[in-house]
């Protein structure tokens, strides 16, 4: 596995658990605001890092990019 899909999975499992983080916390308090913050920098990075996946399926999608 190449570096960049491992750093891609990494944001992504972390964005998942942010978002949890977030949708569980109440919402308007400071912990909800960092939390999201954290979770919207986490989102790009995960999409910045697809960008550089370009050998693993050329040309096709699979069921991940329903998500």
């Amino acid at each position: 596995m190449s570096a960049i899909i491992a750093v891609h999975i990494a944001v992504a499992t972390l964005s998942v658990i942010l978002g949890t983080a977030v949708f569980l916390a109440e919402k308007g308090t400071a912990r909800h605001k960092w939390l999201g913050r954290l979770w919207a920098v986490a989102m790009f990075a995960t999409a910045l890092g697809s960008f550089g996946i370009q050998k693993l399926n050329p040309g096709h999608f699979s069921w991940v990019h329903a998500l």
